[in-house]
């Protein structure tokens, strides 16, 4: 496993399980999208986590939209659930 990994994610039993679970490990490739995902997890808006990170908030939209497609969620709410019991999101 690469550093920056996300491993022990608890994702149900069902059979898209393991799918999702690799999905997760995705998260950090390019670096930046693990980071927006620990803002994110965090509860920080768009524009926060860009001016936090030093990012255009464009970049942080597009980090966004990658990493819920690699999360297989629709929007922020269930992706902080998975972040968060991934150990993300530390204020």
């Amino acid at each position: 496993m690469r550093a920056g990994e996300i491993d022990n994610v608890d994702l149900g039993a069902s059979r898209a399980s393991a799918s999702r679970q690799a999905a997760i490990t995705q998260v950090s490739e390019p670096p930046g999208e693990r980071d927006v995902l620990d803002r994110i997890a965090a509860g920080e808006a768009n524009a926060v986590i860009a001016d936090r990170l030093g990012l255009s908030e464009k970049t942080v939209r597009n980090n966004v939209s990658a990493t819920l497609g690699k999360l297989l969620v629709a929007d922020r709410a269930p992706a902080i659930v998975k972040a968060r019991n991934a150990g993300f999101g530390s204020p």
